[in-house]
């Protein structure tokens, strides 16, 4: 193994060792397309979104309760969020469809399945019965767009004890954004997560990464090429 000297200066990077996973989903609900004078009898697909959405907020606050007393992460217990939603034609006619996106960060993996049951439940015996009685034909389905496991920390990992050694960063940290080092860590591939960038800047009109961080990460890089 090479020494585990500091090769040069520290570089300033994060040398991240886990984060959360992501669970990422569309949901659609189908209901009834009538003049709305005569009302939907529950069977509105917006209304029924809105039912959805509101037991996803409440799993939401029963996830912060059941937070782990050790999680690592900020904040530290398992989140969800809708960032979509669409549906309806116009203001005087019910809503014939809604369409959402929606995600799950999970620090644990049991804490999805447990979401999923309990949402499951609530769509075949509470939602779907409600809007059928209205509109026999009414239906909830949703589709996963992505799911990605967490990334674990590994004490012995080699890849850790790597991005230490090239950036100089001997305190690693954990994030709650996800990336793909879950799916190399599935298959039994040490990851570590190192780079360029801040989550701050992520997601908006004017992302960038600055020039002095893309200076570093090509620092790192020369550093890895005379390790190798």
């Amino acid at each position: 193994m090479p020494s585990t000297a500091i090769i040069g200066e520290p570089t300033g990077f994060e040398v991240v060792i886990a984060h959360k996973g992501c669970y990422e989903y569309t949901t659609e609900i189908i209901g009834v397309e009538r003049h709305a004078s005569m009302s939907a009898g529950g069977a509105g697909a917006i209304h029924a979104a809105a039912r959805f959405i509101t037991f996803l907020d409440s799993l939401a606050t029963e996830m912060a309760a059941r937070s782990p007393a050790d999680s690592p992460f900020d904040p530290p217990q398992t989140t969800i969020n809708v960032g979509t939603i669409s549906g309806g034609v116009a203001r005087n006619i019910t809503a014939g469809s809604a369409v959402f996106d929606w995600e799950i960060r999970p620090v644990v993996a049991a804490d999805a399945s447990y979401i999923h049951e309990r949402l499951d439940r609530f769509v075949d015996h509470e939602l779907l019965p409600s809007m059928r009685a209205a509109f026999p034909d009414a239906a909830v389905t949703t589709t996963v767009a992505g799911e990605i496991g967490g990334f674990w920390k590994d004490p012995n990992s080699p890849a850790v004890e790597l991005a230490r050694r090239l950036t100089g960063n001997h305190e690693p940290t954990v994030v709650s954004f996800g990336t793909e080092a879950g799916l190399y860590q599935e298959v039994g591939i040490a990851p570590v997560v190192c780079g360029p960038g801040d989550i701050d800047q992520a997601h908006k009109p004017d992302e960038f990464i600055e020039l002095s961080q893309l200076e570093r990460c090509l620092t790192v890089l020369e550093r890895l090429i005379e390790e190798l």
